[in-house]
C-alpha cells in the first residue's frame, strides 16, 4: 500500500496490486500458497487468472457475518475481491484487476480470509 496526498489534507490508500504494472506472483508463490491453504483453486476465466475458495456455513446469517469480516479485510487492504453469498455459503475470488492475475497482495488477502473463517467458526 502507498499513500497519496490528496488536496493538501486528505491522505488515502492506493493499492500497489491495482496499479497496471503490478508484479504478477511468481509460480512457485502461487503454488506454494495453494499447497499450503486447503480450499483455493486456481481458476481461469476468458481474460483473467484468479484465486477462489468456497466456505461453507450452516445458515445465511453466518455466511452474511463472514462476508461483512471480509468486507473490512478488503477495506483495510484497498483491495477488493468478487464475493457472492448464498445460503450456508460464501464465494470469495482474488485477483488483481489491473494486470488481469494474481499478485502476492491476493495471496497474503486469501490467508487473512482463512484465519476469519476460522475465527467466526471456533475450528
Amino acid at each position: 500500500m502507498t499513500k497519496l496526498q490528496e488536496n493538501d489534507n486528505e491522505i488515502s490508500l492506493k493499492c500497489e496490486a491495482c496499479s497496471p504494472d503490478a508484479v504478477v506472483a511468481s509460480k512457485e508463490s502461487i503454488d506454494a500458497f495453494i499447497s499450503s491453504n486447503s480450499g483455493w483453486d486456481i481458476k481461469r476465466d476468458d481474460d483473467y487468472r484468479y484465486i477462489e475458495r468456497i466456505y461453507t456455513f450452516k445458515n445465511f446469517q453466518f455466511a452474511f457475518d463472514f462476508a461483512a469480516l471480509v468486507a473490512k479485510i478488503a477495506e483495510t487492504n484497498g483491495h477488493h475481491p468478487r464475493l457472492i453469498i448464498e445460503f450456508g455459503r460464501a464465494s470469495i475470488s482474488w485477483w488483481s484487476h489491473k494486470i488481469r492475475d494474481i499478485h502476492e497482495l491476493d495471496l497474503s488477502i486469501a490467508s487473512e480470509c482463512d484465519e476469519a473463517y476460522v475465527r467466526l467458526n471456533n475450528v
